[in-house]
Parts: C-alpha cells; structure tokens; sequence
C-alpha cells in the first residue's frame, strides 16, 4: 500500500487495490485528521476492492461516510473516584515515577484539572512532583510537557498536540475558538451569538459564519463539547486559542463585559469572571456597569460563596460619583457580606447609615 501510494498519480483505488487479495487484512490508520479526504476516497474505494480488508481510523472528526461505525472516545471520567479508569491511568503512570507519593484527594484533584484526558492525565503524572500548589487556575499549557522520547513528537507536549489540530482550522474557525475563550464555563448558542457577532458593527460575513456554521466542526473536532446540551471549551483548548489569538479574545472580552453589566441572565461562571476583571481594573467599562456588575457578583456569591469576596467586590468603589440607588444597592450587599461572616453590628451599622443617606 505504502508503495502504491509513494507512485506518482496513485490513486486511493490504487492503493485499496494493493491491500486487496490478502485475505483477512486488519489496518489501523491513526490520525487520519491531516489526510481526511484521501483517507475517506481510500476506504470509500476499499468497499469495491477489498471488500475483505478491516478498517480502523482514528481521527478528531468522522470521515462522514455511509458505512462507518463511529465510537467516540470521550474524556477518562473519574466520578467514582478511586474506581475510576482515570485513577487507574493516573496510579498505573504515577507507579513509574520515583519518590512521587499523592493522597486520594490530590489524585482526584489533579484528574480533575486535566479534565480527564488521557494524554494530560500521562503528562501530568510525568510531572506531578511539580505541579505544586492548587489545581484551580490556568498554566496547563505550562506545565504539562515531558511525554515519552519514545512516543510521537505532537505528545510530549499538550500544547503540541493542541496545535497540531489547530493547524487543521479555518481562519474562522481560529478566529471562533479565540472568541469562545472568554467563556469560563458551558454557554449556549444564544449567548455566543452575542458575544461572538460585535453589535455595534453588525455582523459581518465572518462573525455571521463564525457563529452560525463554525460551531458544529469544532464539536465534531473534539475541540468544544456538548455538555448538556450546551457547548463548553476544554480548559487546555481555552488556555491554547486565548494566547494565539489575544486580539480575537480581547475584543470577545470587550464584549463579554458589556453584556454581563447589561444583561440580568448572565452566567454565574461570567458574571464571576467579569467581576474579577472589574475590580482588578481591566475593563472599559463605565462607573455605573462597573457597579452593575459587582451587584450581580455579590447576588452569585450570597449563594456559593465566598462572602468575604462580597467584602471586597464592594469596597475601594467611589460612592460619590454614583446615582443614590446604586451607592445604596452597593452598602446593602456590603452590609450582607459583613453578616454572612459574621461581622453583625458592622453590619447593622452600614444598614443605618444607608437609610440615613436615602432618607437625607
């Protein structure tokens, strides 16, 4: 097959025709994702010539074709915690690294990082001596690297074997994935309508075709997913599309910001995210969005906690600059962090003296 392929002019039927006549061949063809079209005309063409010949492909996506099986491999789940194939993967690699000793609850949090992906989960073993401090931010990209010598060069690095599917993408794809990087957590197609189509310019021939037609290859590539029924980034594909396309994600961002001090619906995971940014001063947000959104965050936060981040979402902001209504909003969530941990008559004090301010 190698040879009739190497010919030059061979043909897929060419090649299907020189596996053919050699009874009950089985071929495993990995990563057919960089020859998709041939590798599709090949096993098209291995119908008619080699009916007898076995076939398993490998790929992000699916050749599409009418007679295939399709068996998709999701991420190793480690739900049921040491009973998990995840955990079986993580101790199987971990048993090869000396001197690495990590409890149940690291292991657990560490599978949990690496979102369940058995590359990552390998890498991370790899380096688990270390990956020190919580496993609850960014630096994947960073941090996971040192794969097998012996093993395919795209797999020592999960940043490699990012960027060897991300070569594969549209211009529009790049572009929608960079976008779709300033979500947190699952978002729906609604809410990448907003943010991924500029409403002050109107949506152009490419955000029309980013948001519309764009999605559902980046699902069939593995590089979005479906969780119930909504769409979410991997956290390393987040990290990965961010960094390549800064400009891309920033305008998002813009974006994502305005729609959070504007919209009531907002998701937490944003609102939480955006809040962050409004108090670490990176938006271009005015004074009274910037307030908007700290009043939405410390609604999130009465329910999941921390309070004390009630505390500091609401301090340090220039009451003197605000409409009545908003300082006042703002003092009464101040007041409802300063009860929740605790802190009663700092926070009977702040009651009193809003009413005094709205009753001057």
């Amino acid at each position: 097959a190698g040879r009739a392929r190497g010919r030059a002019g061979a043909t897929e039927a060419d090649v299907a025709r020189a596996v053919a006549g050699r009874g009950q061949l089985g071929l495993w063809l990995d990563d057919a994702g960089h020859a998709i079209e041939f590798v599709a005309s090949f096993v098209a063409a291995r119908r008619v010539h080699a009916p007898e010949v076995r076939l398993v492909v490998t790929s992000r996506e699916r050749l599409r074709l009418r007679h295939e099986r399709l068996l998709v491999l999701e991420p190793l789940s480690s739900e049921h915690g040491a009973d998990s194939e995840a955990y079986a993967l993580l101790e199987d690699r971990l048993a090869a690294q000396t001197g690495v000793v990590l409890d149940e609850e690291r292991k657990l949090a560490l599978l949990r990082w690496v979102e369940g992906i058995p590359l990552a989960i390998e890498l991370a073993a790899a380096r688990a001596s270390l990956l020190g401090g919580a496993l609850d931010g960014e630096g994947r990209l960073a941090l996971l690297r040192g794969g097998y010598r012996d093993g395919a060069q795209r797999h020592t690095t999960l940043q490699r074997a990012i960027a060897w599917s991300w070569d594969l993408l549209t211009e529009q794809a790049k572009v929608a994935l960079a976008e779709a990087s300033v979500f947190r957590a699952a978002f729906d197609s609604v809410v990448a309508h907003a943010i991924l189509t500029d409403p002050a310019e109107g949506p152009s021939t490419q955000t029309a075709t980013t948001v519309r037609d764009v999605p559902q290859p980046l699902v069939a590539r593995s590089f979005i997913r479906l969780v119930d029924g909504r769409l979410r980034l991997f956290d390393a594909v987040r990290e990965f599309a961010r960094a390549a396309r800064e400009s891309d994600h920033a305008a998002a961002m813009a974006r994502l910001d305005l729609r959070v001090a504007e919209d009531a619906s907002a998701d937490e995971s944003d609102v939480l995210h955006v809040a962050g940014r409004v108090d670490a001063g990176a938006t271009a947000l005015s004074l009274e969005a910037q307030v908007r959104v700290r009043l939405r965050a410390c609604s999130v936060l009465r329910s999941v906690g921390p309070a004390e981040q009630i505390l500091v979402l609401t301090e340090g902001v220039d009451r003197s600059e605000l409409a009545v209504d908003l300082a006042a909003a703002l003092d009464v969530a101040r007041a409802e962090g300063l009860r929740m941990v605790g802190r009663f008559e700092a926070a009977r004090e702040m009651v009193r003296a809003t009413l005094d301010n709205l009753g001057g």
